[in-house]
């Protein structure tokens, strides 16, 4: 039922998201073998347990998250007439406030790149566009438009939106692009996975001993848009967020954001 689960939601889902799935369905199944008995006991006991082994609320909640969604589906094929996962007290995540790259990271990370084209781009690419790594690795070479200088993502539950890309990063493009299908792919011309993205990406920041992965250029991407100006509507369009409240963890306080604030605020305070 596990692996059924799996091959119907991957559709749906990305890599990561289905890799954990996987890895939460079938720990809870050492748990509580009879999958189809399973009651709402046994998922806040299992949770429990969870929780008394040190795991953290954000992990919980992806774990509550994953059986709920597993239950939703044997309840859709028959199996089960309810999902017993309903009947658990939500676990609300942590929201904590988003790393992301210094302009002298990003600058160091752009001049170890070096002469690797491909890597350059795939870099630029996400910084510059704040892209998703399983979205980036769905793009085909008809999304992209040259001349509106746009791309067209489908993210997450099917949702097409319209992302922006700088000058620079066309030219990479423009540079790297083949004629296969896939806007990325490796050196067999086979298109990247997310794992291959996230490899890449780490092994980069590795190179300048920085904890660097995909989705902190995404978190990158959001600060310095909603430090530059942009309103947290236009980077929810931008990134693709169904709730502007996810995109609200974004505003934490930067060096810039203080800047602009002390001379603003300063010219409204007493002379001394």
């Amino acid at each position: 039922m596990i692996d059924d689960f799996i091959k119907y939601s991957s559709i749906r889902k990305s890599e990561h998201t289905i890799q954990a799935y996987k890895t939460d369905l079938t720990q809870f199944q050492g748990f509580h073998p009879s999958l189809v008995s399973a009651t709402s006991t046994d998922i806040s006991n299992f949770l429990g347990f969870l929780s008394e082994s040190g795991l953290g609320r954000n992990t919980l909640a992806r774990k509550l998250s994953a059986i709920s969604s597993f239950y939703n589906y044997l309840k859709r094929i028959k199996i089960v007439e309810f999902n017993p996962a309903e009947l658990v007290e939500n676990i609300k995540p942590t929201r904590t406030i988003p790393e992301y790259l210094k302009l002298d990271e990003i600058e160091l990370l752009r001049g170890v790149c070096g002469g690797d084209l491909p890597l350059k781009c795939l870099f630029e690419f996400l910084l510059t566009t704040g892209l998703r790594e399983a979205e980036l690795c769905s793009l085909n070479r008809r999304d992209i438009d040259y001349d509106r200088k746009e791309l067209r993502v489908i993210g997450k539950g099917n949702k097409v939106r319209v992302v922006m890309i700088p000058d620079h990063t066309l030219e990479l493009l423009r540079a790297c692009v083949t004629e296969e299908e896939a806007l990325f792919v490796n050196k067999t011309g086979r298109r990247l996975t997310s794992n291959m993205v996230y490899y890449r990406i780490r092994r980069l920041g590795q190179r300048v001993h920085l904890n660097v992965y995909p989705h902190l250029l995404r978190h990158t991407f959001a600060t310095y848009l909603l430090d530059g100006g942009s309103t947290l509507v236009e980077v929810q369009e931008l990134l693709g967020h169904e709730d502007v409240s996810t995109t609200a963890i974004y505003t934490h306080t930067t060096a810039e954001k203080r800047g602009r604030y002390d001379k603003a605020v300063g010219r409204m305070l007493p002379r001394v």
